[in-house]
């Protein structure tokens, strides 16, 4: 009987041995029946794939399972990757086709622009822009015209617009003025009139109320007489003072224009009075630094001069004291060698000699003078070193002509301070003269300011006066008009009052005569009289 053992991964193990995969393989080929289980276990399994196909195929048509969503989802998933897919085929194609489209446009530009740089389409296009840059000019310049006659026209316009304006304002104006004079002439020939009627209004009354009253006594026609001369009389008197009134208000504003005058007057005196006393104060200022100046300046010659004398003297005594001593005494040329005695008789005397001169130039300012003679040795123990007459006066020389020297030198740069003060004195003197000169056109401006504002003056005084002439004229025929015309109204009205008051009393006299009642008549009498 065979034996049938797994796999092993060493191979079989006999010769006879099979292994079960080999078996399995082998049933497979062969076709060996199967046994009942198997065929009960392949009826089972037969029968439950076909409910589950069965079963598939109907839940095929269902929707709602989740393998029908899935399947539905999936579906939709491709159907969306299908369209996008084909969006993107149809946008990689139109893509295509701008990319076609532009590299026909570059190539094409590219062509264009090789064409354009040739010589001739060069030519032909500086040409063309020549023409419209000229074109373009020309253009301009009629723009530039056409501006310009259009703003002539304007300024044209609008200077016709102006005199027209001011033609029609000196018109108006004039028409204004017209209209105010004869409002002003319509205005005095109806108050002439105004006048006149109550004039004629009064003398009719007057005459109906002396139709009217008959009756009148003698006294009354006195008393009546009186009160007219009265009434009359205060008239004139109101006009007087008012007359008086006016001329004291002219003769105070007189006053006070004279007392204005007057004040400017002073003030400008006082004015020209402090420029004088500035411009004297500048004056004496001026000459005093100018007398300060050439006083220093005197001053510093003279010490130039002192000095420069001081120098030639200096000089002249050290020429000839080198011309003394620079020759040996005659008992001095055999002796030879040095020696540490006592100097001879005239040595002294050339010692004293540099030390005066040395003590001179002291006197003067120059350094004190060097010590007679050298020393030598250290400390408190020094002695003076005795030369030689020759060589001892040759020393006293240089000392003396080194202590003339330092003098010298001193002197002269005292000198060059004295020249340099001097310069610096021309230099302020010029500027004093500068600022003396400045303050001198100043003096004149404020002269010619004060002629200008007194000249002024007296153009504004001279117009006051005029004004004053012009108002007197006026007040004055003002007031002799109305003199003129209140001596009218006063001389009619005692005219009338007489004769009302003649006729009054011939009617009382002959009402009196009649044997009638007089006192009506009386009273009407004393009531025109009043009014």
């Amino acid at each position: 009987m065979r034996t049938y053992h797994a796999a092993s991964p060493f191979g079989p193990a006999a010769a006879n041995e099979v292994t079960l995969d080999a078996f399995h393989r082998v049933r497979q080929y062969v076709g060996q029946v199967p046994s009942p289980q198997e065929r009960h276990q392949q009826a089972l399994h037969a029968e439950k794939t076909a409910l589950h196909a069965q079963s598939l195929a109907t839940q095929s048509a269902w929707t709602n399972t989740i393998r029908a969503q899935r399947e539905n989802k999936l579906k939709a998933r491709a159907t969306a990757a299908a369209e996008v897919e084909a969006a993107r085929l149809a946008r990689d194609a139109e893509w295509a086709e701008l990319q076609t489209a532009e590299k026909a446009a570059a190539c094409a530009r590219a062509e264009r622009m090789r064409f354009h740089e040739t010589s001739g389409v060069r030519g032909l296009h500086a040409g063309m822009l020549v023409s419209r840059v000229m074109q373009e000019q020309a253009e301009q310049v009629k723009q530039r015209e056409a501006q310009r006659a259009e703003q002539a026209r304007i300024d044209a316009t609008l200077y016709r617009a102006q005199v027209a304006q001011l033609e029609m304002a000196e018109a108006a104006q004039e028409q204004r003025t017209r209209d105010q004079r004869q409002r002003a002439v319509d205005y005095a020939t109806a108050r002439a009139q105004q006048a006149a009627d109550h004039a004629a209004r009064e003398s009719a009354q007057q005459r109906q109320q002396r139709l009217v009253q008959t009756e009148a006594l003698r006294d009354d026609q006195r008393a009546c007489a009186d009160e007219a001369l009265s009434r009359v009389q205060r008239r004139a008197q109101q006009q007087q003072q008012l007359v008086t009134a006016l001329t004291a208000q002219e003769a105070a504003q007189r006053d006070a224009e004279a007392a204005a005058r007057a004040r400017s007057a002073t003030a400008l005196q006082e004015r020209q009075a402090y420029a004088a006393r500035e411009e004297a104060f500048t004056s004496a200022r001026r000459h005093a630094m100018g007398q300060t100046i050439r006083d220093r300046a005197r001053l510093t010659e003279q010490a130039a001069q002192a000095a420069v004398e001081a120098q030639h003297t200096a000089a002249d005594k050290q020429d000839g004291f080198l011309a003394a001593w620079t020759q040996p005494p005659a008992d001095t040329l055999g002796r030879g060698a040095l020696h540490h005695g006592p100097l001879p008789d005239s040595a002294p005397d050339a010692i004293a000699a540099a030390i005066a001169a040395a003590t001179a130039a002291a006197a003067r300012g120059a350094p004190a003078a060097l010590p007679s003679s050298p020393t030598h040795g250290s400390g408190s123990m020094l002695r003076p070193i005795n030369y030689p007459p020759p060589i001892a006066a040759t020393v006293a020389a240089r000392r003396a002509a080194a202590t003339v020297d330092a003098s010298v030198n001193q002197q002269t740069q005292a000198a060059r301070q004295a020249v340099a003060g001097q310069q610096r004195q021309a230099e302020i003197r010029v500027e004093l003269e500068g600022i003396a000169a400045r303050e001198a056109e100043d003096v004149l401006a404020a002269r010619t300011a004060a002629q200008g504002t007194m000249a002024g003056q007296a153009q504004w005084r001279e117009a006051c006066a005029q004004q004053l002439a012009e108002k007197e004229r006026l007040r004055a025929a003002l007031q002799l008009r109305d003199r003129e015309e209140n001596q009218g109204r006063a001389a009619a009205v005692v005219a009338a009052d007489q004769r009302f008051l003649a006729y009054a009393a011939d009617s009382i006299e002959a009402t009196r005569a009649a044997g009638q009642n007089t006192f009506p008549l009386v009273r009407a009498v004393r009531l025109a009289s009043s009014t």
